[in-house]
Parts: C-alpha cells; sequence; structure tokens
C-alpha cells in the first residue's frame, strides 16, 4: 500500500465534494516528478504542461489557470512568465469605525487611531494583492520543452490552461502527484534548502514573511533529520 494512503493521510470528502488527501507535508522529489511525468495518467499531453508550470513554479493553482499566451516570452534559453498581481487569502480583520484601518481579530484598540474595537466584529476581507517580477525558467530543465509547447500551440489571447478547479486537482491526482498546492510547497521548501533567503522568495512568490515561515520551518526540520546520519 503508498505511504500517502495509510490512516494517517486518508482520502476524505472535501466541501466541494471532491475526494482529497489529508495535508501532505513532504515535498515531491525530482525523481518522483520524473516518474511521474513518464507514467502518470495523464489524459492530454497538455495537462503534462500545466504539471510542469506548478512544478517548477510553485505558483497557486489559479495563477497558473488565468494566465495569457501572452504573458509568456520565450527565448533561445528560458521562457519568461509575467505571472501578474498575486493571489492573496482573505482573512478576517476588525474595521476600525472611525478611521476604516483594518486590525487583526485580537486587537482591543485601532492601532491607528486607538479606538475601542472590543464591540466590533471582524469581516472576511481580501488582502492587498502583490505584483512579483517575471519568473524565468530554463529551457534546460527537464520536461521543460513539454511547456513550451503547450504556450507556442495555444491561439493568441487566449488561457494557456482553462482548466477548472477540479480539473487540476485530477490532473495532478492521476499522475500521482497528489493535489496542485502540494507543488507550492515542493518548490518553496526547495529553494530554502538550496541556500534561498527570505527576500529571494518573497521576490519569487509574493508571500509575506510570516508566511514564509512555515515553509522555512519545514525546509529546516527536512534538514535537520538529514543531519542525523551525518558523521561529526
Amino acid at each position: 500500500m503508498p505511504w500517502y494512503r495509510n490512516v494517517e493521510n486518508p482520502l476524505v470528502v472535501n466541501d466541494k465534494g471532491m475526494m482529497v488527501h489529508g495535508k501532505i507535508q513532504r515535498p515531491i522529489t525530482d525523481a518522483e516528478f520524473q516518474t511521474a511525468l513518464e507514467t502518470g495518467d495523464f489524459k492530454r499531453e497538455k495537462h503534462k504542461a500545466y504539471a510542469v508550470l506548478l512544478f517548477y513554479t510553485g505558483v497557486r493553482r489559479g495563477e497558473g489557470t488565468r494566465t495569457l499566451k501572452e504573458q509568456f516570452t520565450i527565448t533561445k534559453s528560458k521562457i519568461i512568465w509575467e505571472v501578474g498581481p498575486r493571489f492573496k487569502k482573505a482573512k478576517y480583520l476588525k474595521t476600525c469605525p472611525a478611521c476604516q484601518n483594518r486590525n487583526s481579530t485580537k486587537a482591543n484598540f485601532c492601532k491607528n487611531c486607538a479606538a475601542d474595537l472590543s464591540q466590533v466584529t471582524a469581516s472576511l476581507e481580501r488582502t492587498k494583492t502583490v505584483t512579483t517580477g517575471p519568473l524565468e525558467l530554463p529551457l534546460s530543465a527537464p520536461f521543460m520543452m513539454l511547456l513550451k509547447k503547450a504556450i507556442e500551440d495555444t491561439p493568441k489571447g487566449e488561457k494557456v490552461f482553462p482548466y477548472s478547479p477540479r480539473t487540476t486537482w485530477n490532473i495532478m491526482h492521476r499522475a500521482g502527484l497528489f493535489y496542485p498546492h502540494l507543488s507550492r510547497l515542493t518548490r518553496i521548501t526547495t529553494f530554502y534548502q538550496k541556500g534561498f533567503k527570505n527576500p529571494d522568495l518573497k521576490g519569487w512568490t509574493g508571500l509575506s514573511l510570516a508566511a514564509l515561515d512555515y515553509y522555512a520551518g519545514l525546509a529546516e526540520t527536512s534538514k535537520m533529520g538529514k543531519s542525523l546520519a551525518e558523521k561529526d
């Protein structure tokens, strides 16, 4: 039985009626990705290109599906991707009735004008979007030519990967890559393990330093485990 189907990581039905794995905190290895691309159950060749995009960039699922052909530039050695404004998750905030400043749910007083917030109810709001610099992907990376072909085959003005959330999940699941967000965890933790720092990761992902701390912790835990086999 595969390790990911054990009782610690069962398949469950989410609120959208989709079968999903429990949360996985181990990155996909290069060897596992290669096996998935070579033997995975892809219904279309272009589905492989979508998996390549997620694995190498670590973008959110929807950042990949919204992208138009014109956001990619192909040179002799690389693909340059203008991702555009990065998605930000909504979160609960308290809006000050006096100055309209947004505060955390735990705040009893506004950090801007010190107004009393003890009776203010938090509401779900989206944070400001962040636009990062273009992401550069070397054509020499394994399977990158699949992405190049998918871009070239897309008509002008159209999305390269016009897939629904369910389809994106199915693409990754059938290939043995579990679910889209695991590629995000994989890329970010791998960057940390290769020595990149918070400013580098913030520039690549658009994430806040607080959000990056979670991934940095996973990378450090992995390195700590590997160190147990090292000789003093």
